[in-house]
């Protein structure tokens, strides 16, 4: 072998070694912060993240131009695994001087129309909330005669 192959074979067993453990950060984030099931795989077509329901998470070190590369596999993971989503996390590199960015102000990557429509069900859904919240208010006045605090609220 050569220089350069060793410098290549060095450089990929590198970049595994960093893939890996940002996907370890990133379910460790996951679970920390609301998927208590989520984990990391290896296996072929399974995306990255897994535990994190209808998600199809991919998780990369790579550089920015690999992400249609990326983006095209977690697509590919998520409808071979019968999945409605999916993002593509790119870990955020430190700027100099500055410590390793919190995995949960890495990039997400997506589609712009996946985004668009989830931003219309979470905006379809807040509307609900609201509605259900002030019947909620509307019933124990009715039911109490006077307004009950909602233990739940802040939460």
């Amino acid at each position: 072998m050569t220089a350069g192959m060793l410098d290549k074979a060095a450089q990929g067993r590198r970049n595994l070694r960093n893939g890996k453990t940002a996907m370890r950060q990133l379910a460790t984030w996951l679970r920390e912060h609301g998927a208590p099931h989520a984990d990391l795989v290896s296996r072929h077509h399974a995306s990255d993240i897994v535990g994190v329901g209808d998600a199809a998470i991919e998780c990369t070190v790579a550089e920015w131009k690999a992400m249609p590369v990326k983006d095209a596999q977690a697509a590919r993971d998520c409808h071979e695994r019968g999945l409605s989503r999916y993002v593509v996390v790119k870990k955020r590199v430190a700027s100099p001087g500055e410590r390793a960015k919190d995995p949960g102000d890495w990039w997400a990557v997506m589609p712009f129309r996946l985004w668009w429509f989830r931003e219309l069900e979470v905006t379809r859904l807040e509307a609900k909330v609201g509605h259900l919240q002030e019947e909620n208010a509307r019933l124990n006045v009715e039911l109490h005669g006077r307004p009950v605090r909602n233990v739940a609220e802040g939460l």
